[in-house]
């Protein structure tokens, strides 16, 4: 994790090492590259040591709280895993980014991470191409179990 991050501010419940099944990961030649999205820089570099912790190759946009910028990288990558986080209430970017995403990245998966949970906004992003939400705040190994499951699942 990144130096002088603190976790418990920026949406992760435990700080403590956690046990993740080898099932969990792909060995060999494959590396699933993630794209992390982040509103906040510490929390974009807290899912990116977290990630990276666990073997996936990760970017993290330069570019907090400017969504419209950012699908710059969808362009110049193939990303098996586009994570989108907002700590706002309501966050009202993501229900506009998510289409953009999924018409730039129609192979990969999108998982949404948020502070705001309601039923209409999650059934909304899941219309629109979101494949997995968590809500914020998260724990550690829901959302590595939530990667894992997806990057092993066929895309649409």
């Amino acid at each position: 994790m990144t130096q002088g991050v603190d976790n418990l501010s920026i949406g992760v419940r435990s700080r403590c090492p956690i046990w993740v099944p080898a099932s969990f990961f792909v060995w060999g030649d494959a590396i699933h590259n993630v794209l992390v999205i982040a509103q906040r820089q510490a929390l974009g570099a807290c899912l990116e040591g977290l990630l990276q912790e666990h073997g996936y190759h990760t970017t993290v946009s330069e570019s907090y709280g400017r969504f419209s910028n950012v699908l710059q990288y969808l362009v110049r990558k193939k990303f098996d895993l586009v994570i989108v986080t907002n700590t706002s209430i309501p966050p009202a970017d993501i229900p506009s980014i998510v289409p953009d995403i999924k018409a730039r990245h129609p192979h990969g998966h999108i998982m949404v991470l948020s502070g705001y949970s309601s039923e209409d906004f999650v059934e909304d992003l899941k219309q629109k191409g979101m494949d997995r939400f968590l809500p914020l705040p998260f724990q550690e190994d829901a959302l590595l179990g939530e990667v894992a499951r997806l990057l092993s699942s066929p895309t649409h």
